[in-house]
């Protein structure tokens, strides 16, 4: 292509054999032909992602032009592909996809239509969590206010999500603003380029529909299960968004603290017994009584006793939660 594509499309590849077939053939099937370009990016991978890539890439060959591959000669990680396809991205607008995930065909057609109509900076749709047997429709909301719907988007409070695939965002705003993600950072990573780009789009509009099928059921990306030192890592992202943000907003700034208190009961559920101390002193004006309600219903009990102290009853719960919830998983699966 010569022409300035009008969307690139920037897809990170890493260990997904089993799920990047559905994803290559949601985006080559696209009712929009022209003026895509396409940027796949082997963070070097070890399975036979990039071969089922490729046998994909030679059966669609009035895509093969629309096509540039790169090759990471190391894995860097989510953060760092996704810096890679978009330092080299030429598209008037950018959509990211995880290769785990996909799109409904029309997504590019329908989106990019919206952002020509409504002169967008930024075009968010709602998306499907997908499971094995059944899919769960989520509905995103745009507030009209910039400090609710960036506070609302921290705290991933009913707002139009933290995530980058269920947007169409003008490349401008990125060169413009200098954003990109943090290098390393690979959990929680789209909310720090997220928040800056709502932050700074001048015009957000939204189409009423879902196309982007978020995996629930991979195991094997950068970011399926939750490690306790990446979940401290998530500290960062509050750290940098505080700083980026200056204490110019109440809103976001008390947003911020409850993403915190969020981050510190997911650290102390998911902590050896050995680091539980040490987390309880991260953050302590963070306290249960004043954030309990950004808890989900079935852990205020045990995180209550955790966060008083009472670790050896909060460890007893906690292991009982976990086997439910294993339970609970596989029976879901099977439905």
């Amino acid at each position: 292509m010569t022409a300035e594509p009008n969307i690139s499309v920037l897809v990170p590849v890493y260990m997904v054999e089993r799920h990047i077939g559905r994803c290559v053939r949601s985006l080559f099937e696209q009712t929009m032909t022209d003026g895509v370009e396409y940027i796949f990016v082997n963070d070097s991978t070890k399975d036979r992602s990039m071969d089922i890539l490729l046998e994909l890439l030679a059966r669609y060959p009035s895509r093969q032009s629309q096509v540039r591959v790169i090759n990471h000669r190391e894995n860097l990680g989510l953060a760092a592909a996704r810096i890679t396809a978009l330092d080299l991205a030429r598209g008037e607008y950018v959509i990211n996809l995880d290769s785990d995930d996909f799109f409904e065909h029309d997504m590019l057609e329908c989106m990019y239509d919206a952002a020509k109509r409504n002169n967008a900076d930024v075009v968010v749709a709602d998306y499907y969590l997908y499971y094995k047997r059944r899919e769960i429709y989520i509905f995103c909301h745009i507030d009209s206010d910039k400090d609710r719907l960036v506070g609302n988007l921290i705290c991933d409070n009913g707002g139009c999500g933290r995530m980058v695939w269920n947007k169409l965002i003008k490349r401008d705003l990125y060169e413009k603003y200098s954003v990109r993600p943090l290098p390393g950072l690979n959990i929680g990573e789209d909310m720090i380029v997220t928040a800056r780009l709502l932050f700074h789009a001048a015009s957000i509009c939204k189409v009423d529909r879902a196309f982007a099928h978020y995996n629930k059921s991979n195991l094997d990306t950068y970011t399926s299960s939750p490690r306790y030192q990446e979940i401290l890592k998530r500290f960062i992202v509050c750290d940098f968004l505080s700083d980026f943000f200056g204490g110019q907003s109440r809103e976001i700034s008390e947003a911020i603290n409850r993403h915190r208190f969020q981050i510190k009961a997911l650290a102390l559920t998911y902590s050896p017994r050995g680091t539980q101390h040490q987390v309880l002193s991260y953050h302590p004006q963070l306290t249960y009584d004043k954030y309990y309600q950004e808890l989900a219903w079935y852990w205020r009990f045990p995180l209550r006793l955790g966060f008083n102290g009472y670790l050896r009853s909060f460890n007893v719960i906690r292991y009982i939660l976990f086997k439910f919830r294993t339970i609970y998983r596989y029976c879901r699966d099977l439905r």
